[in-house]
């Protein structure tokens, strides 16, 4: 039996362009697909001491969803501000998608199709399987007289194939994935009732049943890829409102000894982390001659929650108290999130300050019978003599 493995260990994807069309965030005509590491930059920081004062790139989409602001236009969808709007497609165009759609599936089987060989026709059932490491493409084949699928090779011209017109075969075409995100509740939907036609705009609910969709991972996969916008952003407050709240407040749970222990978070952004977490799966590696735990994640949603939570076993999430910005630390004693703001609230508390004892030198010249105003004169005519 042959099976078509797209390996993803590491590796995201992004387009060199987006634009907003529909309410969809999707590849401009023309745009340059590229693959890069996420994690390059994110170990760099942790293991070079000159870097650690750049913070970490999901803290780049924490800022993001900070800043945009939404409204609902006359037709009942989601819409940005032009600048807003802009901002956020550059940040896609830096680091792609979050791939909302691959974090939820766990499997996709497609509706069977009519292919024809060189040895005459045969009819194959296609599925994609996500596994530890990669995404799985497996394909069972039956000629026309037989009842029972069987594993075969990987059927070149599948996507051309015809679909079978036996409406009894419809629930063959089926998707497991989680019943919502945030959730690590499985159910299984038909391909039309499912989340995936919401994810390729060229595609309608009446055709999503026995369309071919394609392998994720490949490039015909990301070209007809787009996220609602909507999706979108409620996918990153998700992680927002988690790496936000993280660290805030405890909740207690028995431990196996009987005794209490404590997690951080509410019970409910507790089992939203989980969610975030759960599809990614981690191996063994070395970045240099450093060993490290190596991550497959299938999305960059789950990229970002596991490189927060390794931030969070080895810094400390903190709130600036100029900015509110979240930024990640050594020391839970730093209060700034950079110099600038540093910079702007010693600014502001040296006026306070002066303001203050202005205040109480006016109050006690008034006592003295004089007024706030006469002393800089007779001060200037000191100096003058």
């Amino acid at each position: 039996m042959a099976i078509a493995v797209r390996q993803g260990l590491g590796w995201w994807w992004r387009f060199d362009r987006y634009e907003l069309r529909d309410g969809n965030i999707r590849p401009a005509p023309g745009a340059t697909l590229s693959k890069y590491d996420p994690w390059t930059e994110f170990w760099t920081i942790r293991s070079n001491r000159r870097a650690k004062a750049r913070q970490p790139e999901y803290l780049s989409l924490v800022d993001l969803i900070r800043r945009v602001s939404t409204r609902i236009s006359a037709s009942r969808q989601i819409e940005l501000a032009p600048e807003h709007e802009r901002t956020l497609l550059d940040w896609c165009s830096k680091n792609g998608l979050l791939g909302v759609l691959l974090h939820v599936t766990h499997s996709v089987k497609l509706h069977p199709r009519t292919v024809k060989t060189p040895d005459g026709d045969i009819i194959v059932m296609r599925g994609h399987d996500r596994v530890t490491g990669a995404w799985r493409t497996e394909d069972f084949t039956r000629r026309g007289g037989e009842k029972s699928y069987s594993p075969g090779e990987i059927v070149e011209g599948f996507e051309k194939g015809i679909p079978l017109a036996d409406r009894d075969l419809d629930d063959h075409a089926r998707v497991i994935q989680c019943l919502r995100l945030g959730t690590e509740r499985l159910e299984t939907y038909r391909l039309d009732d499912s989340a995936w036609p919401e994810f390729f705009p060229e595609v309608t609910r009446k055709e999503a049943q026995t369309y071919p969709f394609p392998q994720p991972f490949t490039e015909e996969f990301w070209r007809a890829y787009a996220e609602p916008l909507e999706v979108f952003l409620a996918a990153a407050r998700l992680l927002v409102d988690v790496v936000e709240a993280y660290g805030k407040e405890k909740a207690w749970l028995p431990s196996a000894d009987g005794r209490q222990q404590t997690f951080e978070g509410t019970p409910h952004q507790h089992l939203e982390m989980n969610a975030l977490l759960a599809p990614a799966g981690a191996t063994l590696g070395r970045l240099g001659k450093t060993r490290m735990r190596l991550y497959w994640t299938p999305s960059l949603l789950a990229a970002y929650a596991t490189m927060f939570s390794e931030d969070w076993i080895a810094h400390t999430p903190l709130l600036c108290d100029e900015c509110g910005r979240v930024f990640i630390s050594t020391s839970r004693r730093v209060r700034y999130c950079s110099p600038r703001c540093k910079n702007t609230a010693v600014k502001r508390r040296y006026r306070h300050n002066r303001r203050r004892r202005e205040q109480e030198q006016a109050e006690k010249l008034q006592g003295k019978g004089r007024t706030p105003t006469q002393t800089p004169r007779r001060r200037a005519r000191r100096v003058a003599k």
